[in-house]
């Protein structure tokens, strides 16, 4: 019989499963939080860095009064 060919996403799973044998759960666990810090994170950093800069750019504009 003849081989059936992997593609790259059966390959990388194949390496991913790998890698979940080889650590301990404690490992994967550390891993997986440190993952979610880095997401909220990003995630707190981008809206209050959004909402600064909408509230500076409102600050800038002139009224219809004072562009006369």
């Amino acid at each position: 019989m003849k081989k059936k060919e992997m593609t790259v996403k059966e390959l990388a799973s194949l390496g991913g499963h790998a890698r979940k044998k080889k650590l301990s759960a404690a490992r994967r666990k550390e891993i997986a939080q440190k993952a979610i810090r880095a997401r909220w994170d990003k995630s707190k950093g981008a809206k209050s860095t959004a909402s600064r800069q909408g509230h500076r750019s409102r600050r800038k504009r002139k009224s219809s009064c004072e562009r006369k």
